[in-house]
């Protein structure tokens, strides 16, 4: 008598390889914003030669299209002051700087490129 309970058997099972072991292939990991800020930063500090397939010079390019002038002035100003309420008036325009960024790297990353 057979078990209602079994487990159904594939119709189409995968091959096999020549050690007898089946091939899954698994989805890569959906990156969060975090970690491709992260492989930005590794580019940015000159710990890697490239970020998602593209130079540093190839992202440098991009920075003032992305942003708004009022936004590219605040990252400006983030870079050079050091006084607290500066960094508190830039911090939009970094914020937006880091959006565009990962928007940029999503972007790539949907074609298929690896950090």
């Amino acid at each position: 008598m057979l078990s209602t309970h079994s487990a159904p058997v594939p119709i189409n099972p995968p091959p096999l390889q020549g050690d007898g072991y089946s091939v899954v292939h698994i989805p890569p990991r959906q990156l969060s914003d975090a970690d491709i800020v992260s492989v930005l930063c590794d580019l940015f500090a000159g710990r890697a030669a490239t970020a998602f397939g593209e130079s540093l010079d190839w992202w440098a390019e991009t920075f003032q299209c992305d942003l708004a002038a009022k936004a590219a002035g605040g990252v400006v100003l983030a870079a050079i002051s050091k006084w607290p309420f500066d960094q508190r008036a830039s911090a939009e325009g970094v914020k937006q700087l880091q959006a565009e960024l990962v928007k940029r790297a999503r972007q790539i990353l949907a074609r298929g490129v690896q950090p």
